[in-house]
């Protein structure tokens, strides 16, 4: 499909490293960190109920009967009515940290902390690392607005390896609380020009997909022998035993 689009636009085509290279590209980066995140996404969940009923609160109150029906791009794609599910697969990403590392070349010599890096020259970035232990003095760097400031005491290093989804809201100008991708830390998709080119499509997969199934199920807890947080290192990390206990919310309401 690549290679017949490229032709029929008239434009150079790809050598056959270059074509495998958007392969891998396609395969790891649009498929298995996805998918790698979900199942972290749902271990989360599992073993954060108030994060569910919550998610659930949100959804159920801000939109129009979601349980009977497929959910629009326009009512998730910005966050408005469903800043909490925003904050949620924000947290996911800054969690899990997926892909751990991403690497960049120097394009010139350059003086870093006092110590040259000569021209060429493969760096590797910590980037779930930084996500953890980062917080804290990035949260008070940042220029924040009145209206915009992180709440206190959910930046704080210490509890860095906890799921909070509330660190990523805000009071919004009338009081509301609002998501703001700026108010902490978090290098999931990379920075800069050469950021992840398909963070946008993986953040509204992953909120497609967790909004529909938090609507139809609780996540119950699961044996602890089937509930570890080992993990599997490859290309990606991804967690070594992803189970669920899936329960009609009639069924969890009755209980």
């Amino acid at each position: 499909m690549i290679v017949e689009k490229d032709v029929k636009e008239g434009g150079q085509q790809y050598t056959e490293k270059e074509l495998m290279d958007e392969m891998i590209t396609q395969l790891c980066a649009g498929y298995d960190t996805t998918a790698a995140g979900l199942a972290f996404g749902i271990k989360f969940l599992t073993n954060n109920p108030r994060v569910q009923l919550k998610l659930r609160e949100e959804l159920t109150s801000n939109l129009s009967e979601p349980e009977n029906r497929a959910l629009t791009y326009e009512e998730i794609a910005t966050g408005e009515k469903t800043p909490y599910l925003e904050a949620v697969v924000n947290e996911i990403l800054r969690c899990a940290f997926v892909a751990a590392w991403t690497g960049r070349q120097t394009q010139q010599d350059v003086v870093v902390l006092g110590k040259v890096i000569p021209k060429g020259t493969d760096i590797m970035f910590l980037t779930g690392m930084a996500s953890m232990y980062a917080t804290k003095n990035w949260a008070a760097s940042r220029d924040h607005s009145d209206q915009l400031k992180p709440t206190k005491g959910l930046w704080d290093d210490e509890g860095a390896s906890d799921f909070i989804p509330e660190r990523w809201l805000v009071d919004g100008p009338d009081g509301e609380k609002v998501f703001s991708s700026s108010v902490g830390y978090s290098l999931a998709f990379g920075l800069g020009p050469k950021s992840c080119f398909g963070q946008k499509l993986a953040q509204l997969e992953m909120k497609i997909f967790l909004a529909t199934l938090n609507l139809a199920f609780y996540l119950d807890k699961v044996p602890q022998e089937l509930n570890s947080n080992d993990i599997v290192e490859v290309i990606t990390i991804k967690p070594k035993e992803c189970y669920v206990n899936l329960v009609d919310w009639e069924d969890y309401q009755r209980s």
